[in-house]
């Protein structure tokens, strides 16, 4: 992997980051179930490319896992809170009745996605370093 192979990927992370930041965490677009849809196939499209060796594709991979982190810390807060008709006054508790779990399911299957992607592009690029 060239000087321009690992600016490429660690813009792609950079972006992702802020992306996941900016987008994802403060403008709460990782609740709506369509945005992690579509994130969700770009994910499993990044995996395929991954593993037919599309270095173009597979670097999507990266992208989504540094995207995912934020809304999953953020998600990770409250998805395990019970609703507050369910606990006594003074305990800490989900007001609302949004669906919690939905959008915080497709951001671990989006993450996984994305993480098995980036290590078969890792593996990928390790072994074709070692090839003479």
């Amino acid at each position: 992997m060239g000087l321009a192979a690992t600016l490429r990927l660690l813009l792609y992370v950079v972006a992702g980051a802020a992306v996941g930041f900016l987008i994802l965490g403060e403008f709460a677009l990782a609740t709506f179930v369509p945005v992690l849809a579509v994130l969700a196939v770009l994910a499993a499209v990044s995996v395929v490319a991954a593993v037919r060796g599309d270095m173009r594709l597979s670097l999507w991979g990266p992208f989504l896992l540094a995207a995912m982190v934020t809304p999953l810390m953020i998600d990770l807060r409250i998805v395990g809170l019970p609703r507050c008709n369910e606990v006594r006054a003074g305990i800490a508790c989900l007001a609302g009745t949004r669906d919690v779990w939905t959008p915080f399911l497709l951001e671990l299957a989006i993450f996984g996605l994305a993480a098995v992607a980036s290590l078969v592009l890792v593996t990928q690029v390790v072994t074709k370093r070692r090839t003479p």
